[in-house]
Protein backbone atom coordinates (compact mmCIF):
# COMPACT_ATOMS: atom_id res chain seq x y z
CA UNK A 1 0.00 0.00 0.00
CA UNK A 2 1.09 3.73 -1.00
CA UNK A 3 0.13 6.49 0.85
CA UNK A 4 2.44 9.20 -0.34
CA UNK A 5 -0.03 11.35 -0.68
CA UNK A 6 -1.48 11.42 2.83
CA UNK A 7 -0.52 12.45 6.48
CA UNK A 8 -1.40 11.12 9.64
CA UNK A 9 -1.68 11.61 13.21
CA UNK A 10 -1.02 9.01 15.50
CA UNK A 11 -1.28 9.39 19.29
CA UNK A 12 0.76 6.88 21.67
CA UNK A 13 3.42 6.75 19.50
CA UNK A 14 5.75 6.24 21.99
CA UNK A 15 5.43 2.82 22.42
CA UNK A 16 3.92 -0.70 21.48
CA UNK A 17 1.04 -0.52 18.69
CA UNK A 18 1.55 3.13 18.51
CA UNK A 19 5.28 2.92 17.77
CA UNK A 20 4.19 -0.46 15.14
CA UNK A 21 1.42 2.27 13.43
CA UNK A 22 3.60 5.21 12.81
CA UNK A 23 6.45 2.73 11.31
CA UNK A 24 3.87 0.85 9.11
CA UNK A 25 2.55 4.53 7.50
CA UNK A 26 5.71 5.89 7.05
CA UNK A 27 7.23 2.75 5.41
CA UNK A 28 4.17 2.96 3.20
CA UNK A 29 5.77 6.78 2.44
CA UNK A 30 2.63 8.17 4.86
CA UNK A 31 4.10 12.06 6.51
CA UNK A 32 3.27 11.30 10.17
CA UNK A 33 2.33 13.16 13.14
CA UNK A 34 4.11 11.33 16.05
CA UNK A 35 2.35 12.02 19.35
CA UNK A 36 2.71 11.31 22.81
CA UNK A 37 3.97 12.65 26.26
CA UNK A 38 7.75 11.52 26.33
CA UNK A 39 9.15 13.58 23.33
CA UNK A 40 12.76 12.39 23.68
CA UNK A 41 11.52 9.05 22.83
CA UNK A 42 9.38 10.22 19.97
CA UNK A 43 12.34 12.00 18.95
CA UNK A 44 14.54 8.29 19.33
CA UNK A 45 11.79 6.49 17.28
CA UNK A 46 12.45 9.47 14.56
CA UNK A 47 15.75 9.09 14.32
CA UNK A 48 15.70 5.27 13.80
CA UNK A 49 13.14 5.58 11.01
CA UNK A 50 15.58 8.11 9.24
CA UNK A 51 18.54 5.82 9.56
CA UNK A 52 16.20 3.12 7.87
CA UNK A 53 15.32 5.52 4.98
CA UNK A 54 12.21 7.40 5.93
CA UNK A 55 12.86 10.90 4.72
CA UNK A 56 12.93 13.48 7.85
CA UNK A 57 10.67 15.75 6.26
CA UNK A 58 7.91 13.71 6.09
CA UNK A 59 7.89 12.73 10.01
CA UNK A 60 6.92 15.30 12.70
CA UNK A 61 7.29 14.69 16.95
CA UNK A 62 4.98 16.68 19.02
CA UNK A 63 4.61 16.49 22.87
CA UNK A 64 0.96 16.06 23.43
CA UNK A 65 -0.95 15.39 26.15
CA UNK A 66 -4.57 13.44 24.77
CA UNK A 67 -6.50 14.17 28.02
CA UNK A 68 -6.08 17.82 27.79
CA UNK A 69 -8.12 19.36 24.61
CA UNK A 70 -5.44 22.38 24.15
CA UNK A 71 -2.96 20.04 23.37
CA UNK A 72 -4.43 17.55 20.87
CA UNK A 73 -5.69 20.73 19.04
CA UNK A 74 -2.30 22.13 19.54
CA UNK A 75 -1.13 18.87 17.60
CA UNK A 76 -3.34 18.77 15.06
CA UNK A 77 -2.72 21.92 14.22
CA UNK A 78 0.79 21.46 14.24
CA UNK A 79 0.55 18.64 11.87
CA UNK A 80 -1.00 20.89 9.29
CA UNK A 81 1.03 23.33 9.37
CA UNK A 82 4.35 21.40 8.97
CA UNK A 83 3.15 18.54 7.10
CA UNK A 84 -0.23 19.54 5.04
CA UNK A 85 -3.88 18.77 5.44
CA UNK A 86 -4.33 15.74 7.58
CA UNK A 87 -5.98 12.95 5.83
CA UNK A 88 -5.96 9.88 8.72
CA UNK A 89 -6.29 10.13 12.99
CA UNK A 90 -5.31 7.22 14.54
CA UNK A 91 -6.39 7.24 18.68
CA UNK A 92 -4.09 4.87 20.28
CA UNK A 93 -3.20 6.35 23.26
CA UNK A 94 -4.37 4.50 26.35
CA UNK A 95 -3.31 2.88 29.91
CA UNK A 96 -4.28 0.05 31.55
CA UNK A 97 -3.32 -0.76 35.66
CA UNK A 98 -3.38 -3.70 36.61
CA UNK A 99 -4.68 -3.77 39.89
CA UNK A 100 -7.68 -4.85 41.59
CA UNK A 101 -10.82 -3.04 41.91
CA UNK A 102 -11.34 -3.80 45.57
CA UNK A 103 -8.15 -1.54 46.10
CA UNK A 104 -10.01 1.66 44.82
CA UNK A 105 -7.36 3.31 43.11
CA UNK A 106 -9.93 6.38 42.38
CA UNK A 107 -6.75 8.22 40.92
CA UNK A 108 -5.66 5.11 38.22
CA UNK A 109 -9.76 4.90 37.09
CA UNK A 110 -9.40 8.68 36.37
CA UNK A 111 -6.53 8.27 34.55
CA UNK A 112 -7.91 5.53 32.76
CA UNK A 113 -10.78 7.33 31.51
CA UNK A 114 -9.26 10.77 30.87
CA UNK A 115 -6.68 8.76 28.18
CA UNK A 116 -8.91 6.41 27.37
CA UNK A 117 -12.29 8.06 26.41
CA UNK A 118 -11.62 11.98 26.66
CA UNK A 119 -8.53 10.66 24.84
CA UNK A 120 -10.23 9.72 21.94
CA UNK A 121 -13.03 12.36 22.51
CA UNK A 122 -10.30 14.86 22.39
CA UNK A 123 -9.25 13.65 19.14
CA UNK A 124 -12.40 13.74 17.43
CA UNK A 125 -13.17 17.10 18.27
CA UNK A 126 -9.85 18.72 17.38
CA UNK A 127 -10.21 16.48 13.51
CA UNK A 128 -13.57 16.10 12.76
CA UNK A 129 -13.81 20.14 11.30
CA UNK A 130 -11.07 19.79 9.66
CA UNK A 131 -12.61 16.59 7.66
CA UNK A 132 -15.78 18.15 7.35
CA UNK A 133 -14.69 21.23 5.96
CA UNK A 134 -12.42 18.85 3.76
CA UNK A 135 -15.37 16.12 3.33
CA UNK A 136 -12.48 13.51 3.60
CA UNK A 137 -11.06 12.09 6.05
CA UNK A 138 -10.29 8.72 8.37
CA UNK A 139 -10.36 8.28 12.33
CA UNK A 140 -9.11 4.49 13.39
CA UNK A 141 -9.67 3.83 17.00
CA UNK A 142 -7.60 1.41 18.87
CA UNK A 143 -9.11 0.30 22.32
CA UNK A 144 -8.79 -2.26 24.94
CA UNK A 145 -10.27 -5.62 24.61
CA UNK A 146 -10.98 -4.90 28.59
CA UNK A 147 -14.64 -4.23 27.78
CA UNK A 148 -14.62 -7.65 26.70
CA UNK A 149 -12.96 -9.68 28.43
CA UNK A 150 -13.73 -10.82 32.25
CA UNK A 151 -10.45 -10.53 34.66
CA UNK A 152 -10.47 -12.22 37.96
CA UNK A 153 -11.31 -10.19 41.03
Amino acid sequence: MSCSDRVAIVTGASSGIGESIVTGLATAGCKVAMAARRLPILEALKAKLVAAGIPQENLMCVATDVTQRVSVQALVDAAEEGLGPVDILVNCAGVMYFTLMKNCNQDEWDQTIDVNVKGVTNGFGAILPKFLSRSKGHIVTISSDAGRRVFPR
